[in-house]
């Protein structure tokens, strides 16, 4: 450009500031040399005059294009060298942070660790509960009504006096044993601690867990789609909340008791693993019972309006499963409780068992240290 501030050095002398136009003056009378030395504001260094286009323009030099095979390209040797230099310096630091698709998952941890947390848990357990009590007791209704109906259609005496006199008073009965031992399994959890050496067991259950949860949901809607009951979508929706719900757990093992990152043996490990699936179902239940009694309230319904239905022997094969479900469910509370229990009894003999060596050699010790 015209307005650009220019230097010369040549024979020993400098001069300027000069515009382009008294440079290309000079060079048009011979007074600037080729050799001549030229910089400007912007410039890192003298340069030749000869390398100015706007000085030299006979100077210039034209380029041929070069030949196959000449100049820059994508050297692939040199490429995969690079490629596995990096992965050698990220191998000492961190490797999820270097590779993208890592970090990805990463993300997706953090995420659901910060959205399924703690409070979170216990939100779902209150409305659970609160939604599971009142599911149970009107699946209980519709049970009873619908083998009443089923009894006088078809007939069946038996049929009315199940309903009536089983049904009924067995549901009573196993709605309050659920309520003795649903708050009797996270009471034992409190007492009873464990420990993990690594938390990417942890990490690859909330991941095995978030997988069935979105495989629950995409083949219930799928379901849903192609024209399938309404009782089979909520079965796959209950499958997707418990499976969410233990991802949650594996997210957030504390709510459980449990602590990773301790110094354990191999076989300690194995306990603190088996441990970890144990309590699983015992900080579940308050959440499954309420998905369940929903789900067997919307099985109970349906039973009741299939009990109108002609073909009464194909609703009495169907009514015995969901009477046996829904009446099960108030059984799980207590059921839980009781494996828990054995299952916790069983480790602790293993632990004692694994403890044993390093007492031998503590005591052994001490009797010859005396």
């Amino acid at each position: 450009m015209s307005d650009q501030v220019w230097y010369l050095f040549q024979d020993g002398v400098q001069q300027g500031p000069l515009t382009q136009e008294a440079l290309r003056a000079l060079a048009d009378q011979g007074k600037l040399k080729s050799d001549g030395l030229v910089t400007r504001i912007g410039m890192t260094d003298w340069v030749p005059a000869r390398s100015v286009p706007e000085l030299f323009p006979q100077e210039a030099i034209v380029r041929p294009p070069l030949p196959p095979g000449v100049g820059p390209r994508r050297d692939f040797v040199a490429w995969s060298r690079g490629v596995g230099d990096r992965m050698r310096r990220s191998f000492g630091g961190d490797v999820v942070e270097t590779l993208p698709h890592l970090r990805a998952v990463r993300g997706l941890m953090g995420s659901l660790r910060r959205v399924l947390t703690e409070g979170a848990l216990a939100a779902a357990d209150r409305v659970a509960l609160l939604a599971g009590h009142l599911a149970y007791l009107v699946a209980a209704a519709f049970l009873v009504l619908a083998f009443l109906i089923l009894g006088i259609r078809g007939d069946s005496f038996k049929l009315a006096l199940i309903g009536l006199l089983l049904i009924g008073p067995a549901a009573i009965v196993l709605h309050y044993l659920a309520v003795l031992f649903l708050d009797a399994g996270p009471a034992l959890l409190r007492k009873s601690p464990s420990e993990l050496a690594s938390p990417a067991i942890l990490a690859f259950f909330a991941l095995a867990f978030l997988a069935g949860a979105l495989f629950c949901f995409s083949v219930g809607l799928y379901g849903l789609l192609k024209g399938e009951s309404f009782l089979a979508f909520g079965c796959w929706m209950g499958g997707f909340l418990v499976l969410l719900y233990l991802c949650a757990l594996a997210l957030q093992p504390q709510v459980v008791h449990v602590t990773a990152g301790a110094e354990l043996t191999a076989g300690e490990e194995a306990l603190g693993l088996a441990m970890f699936l144990v309590k699983l179902p015992v900080r579940l239940v308050p959440f499954l019972f309420g998905v369940g009694a929903v789900v067997g309230l919307c099985a109970a319904v349906y039973l009741f309006f299939l009990s109108f239905r002609d073909d009464t022997f194909f609703t009495t094969a169907v009514a015995y499963p969901i009477a046996r479900g829904v009446l099960g469910l108030g059984l799980l509370p207590f059921l839980v409780y009781v494996g828990f229990s054995l299952s916790f009894l069983l480790v602790e003999v293993l632990r004692a068992i694994l403890r044993t060596p390093a007492r031998i050699d503590a005591l052994r010790q001490d009797v010859n240290g005396r």
